[in-house]
């Protein structure tokens, strides 16, 4: 499992005890979200 950064650019946590889904991304998936930001 590979390391997690919540996506809002003002935040960028790197741990949480819940991600969630954001936008949609080009690529396919969603943006990471913290459980703050999300």
């Amino acid at each position: 499992m590979g390391s997690r950064v919540c996506m809002n650019p003002c935040c960028g946590s790197t741990s949480t005890s819940r991600w969630m889904d954001g936008w949609p991304l080009r690529a396919g998936g969603f943006a990471n979200l913290c459980e703050a930001c999300g």
